[in-house]
């Protein structure tokens, strides 16, 4: 309610373009989602080259992409991830640095992924396809970026745990091999050791030449 008196009370335009990115990323916190919208897409017309473009734009794109998850409607649905990404593309034309753009790639992965899922809640006819891109955006991540600098190396581990699953999944047991093993020599002290253990354990099990379990397989995981 703070920032719509401001909206509509203010004739300054640095005012008003810095209430409606704050009003759209508060609505989204909150789950007004349709008012959030409302308030970004203002903020975009209003203000093309905006200083908040890529804030807002990560805002939009999130707000959008958990609308098309819950979507029962497929050609709802459609419009909603297809207005999530681009939003992020969006944001890929005015962010210039390196950890900024693996933002964004890695938020491209997760929504590819949140279609997909959204695709097999409501029996959707491209779940797969939404997959394959969801491991294409991460196995990008962690093919052409440098564990070794600091401000991207959170954000590879996490395209690492959150891609591997999905090959567990359609049990490519060699790719699953290969990503755990890629991990576990990064990522010594890693925040998913033990998840990666347990995959890793179950791929060596179902391919052939299979090796003796150690102790750290039989680690307790902290995800199915």
């Amino acid at each position: 309610q703070a920032f719509n008196k401001i909206l509509e009370t203010t004739k300054d335009p640095k005012i008003k373009e810095l209430a409606l990115v704050k009003d759209g990323s508060a609505l989204v916190e909150m789950g007004n989602a349709e008012e959030a919208i409302k308030a970004l897409e203002e903020l975009f017309k209003l203000y093309p080259k905006s200083a908040y473009t890529i804030d807002g734009s990560f805002y939009l794109s999130r707000t959008c992409s958990e609308l098309g998850a819950k979507e029962a409607d497929e050609q709802k649905r459609a419009e909603y991830f297809t207005k999530a990404i681009k939003a992020m593309s969006q944001a890929s034309k005015y962010e210039k640095s390196t950890p900024g753009l693996l933002r964004i790639d890695l938020a491209v992965a997760r929504m590819w992924l949140m279609r997909a899922k959204a695709e097999d809640q409501f029996r959707g006819k491209k779940a797969a396809d939404y997959k394959e891109k969801a491991i294409g955006a991460y196995q990008s991540i962690v093919l052409l970026n440098n564990p070794e600098k600091p401000e991207l190396r959170l954000m590879i581990e996490d395209a690492y745990k959150e891609s591997m699953p999905l090959f567990v999944e359609q049990e490519k047991w060699d790719d699953v091999l290969e990503n755990c093993d890629k991990y576990l020599a990064t990522f010594s002290n890693g925040r998913y050791l033990s998840d990666v253990r347990r995959w890793r354990n179950k791929a060596r099990m179902n391919t052939q030449g299979t090796g003796p379990k150690t102790e750290e397989d039989d680690e307790p995981s902290s995800s199915p």
